[in-house]
């Protein structure tokens, strides 16, 4: 099993815009948060939260949701 996350977090990390910035690390965070079957990953991490939804999740900003 951790093979094929590491495969589906590689595939979509090549297939991102180049105006999207993500790191390894945080491709395999969301390809496991969405393997998992959440729906959403709160973050601070602008490159993690623009990249969420090319996994499938919504990405949630804990600081600015937290003073809304």
């Amino acid at each position: 099993m951790p093979s094929r996350l590491i495969n589906d977090a590689c595939a979509t990390l090549t297939r991102l815009p180049p105006t999207v910035f993500l790191r390894a690390a945080d491709a395999l965070h969301l390809a496991c948060a969405a393997d998992a079957g959440l729906k959403a990953i709160y973050s601070h991490d602008r490159h993690l939260l623009a990249a969420a939804p090319r996994f499938g999740l919504k990405g949630i900003d804990i600081i600015s949701s937290a003073s809304s």
